[in-house]
């Protein structure tokens, strides 16, 4: 149950939200699909739709951006965002939400990257990753630069509580 899995569940929960994709230079994971998890793009590829791009970044080896044009204020949209993205979104006045998502279950997620990466090189690096991740996760926290804070425990309270706030459009109530 992680950003992909939450988003579609959102989508399928909110039937009056659409989802912002990403393209990207990574690799297709298996049951991905083109045009609908993300937009999978070869490095060419997104060189030349680069100035048609925003929010461009790095992770982990790959390209992300989003199409400018597919950015409607006048639409609800889901998007998986690095933090930097969507403090840019708020910062540039785009009427977002956020929501931090983060996790307490850190061998869960480990074993869910071991079965997604295959490459030694690639775990590691991933894992690597992750500390320094964990450091930024607590630094996230303690800052509050986000609308909502959730734990993603891997349970429905999880998955209900960010339904919850989507479908609300951000409004608190006593179970948020």
């Amino acid at each position: 149950m992680g950003k992909s899995y939450l988003t579609d569940y959102v989508l399928c929960k909110c039937a009056d939200v659409n989802k912002l994709t990403a393209a990207t230079t990574r690799n297709k994971r298996r049951k991905e699909r083109d045009g609908i998890d993300k937009y999978f793009l070869t490095y060419d590829q997104f060189e030349e739709e680069r100035e048609n791009l925003i929010l461009i970044r790095k992770m982990y080896g790959a390209y992300y951006g989003f199409w400018a044009d597919h950015v409607n204020v006048e639409e609800d949209l889901v998007v998986e965002l690095y933090y930097k993205d969507y403090l840019s979104m708020k910062k540039e006045g785009y009427p977002v939400i956020g929501i931090y998502i983060w996790t307490s279950q850190n061998k869960y997620r480990r074993n869910l990257l071991k079965n997604r990466y295959t490459n030694k090189s690639d775990l590691l690096t991933r894992e690597i990753s992750d500390v320094f991740n964990n450091i930024l996760h607590k630094i996230m926290l303690k800052l509050g630069l986000f609308d909502f804070n959730i734990c993603n425990c891997y349970n429905e309270d999880s998955k209900n509580t960010i339904v919850r706030i989507v479908g609300s459009k951000g409004k608190r109530d006593d179970s948020c």
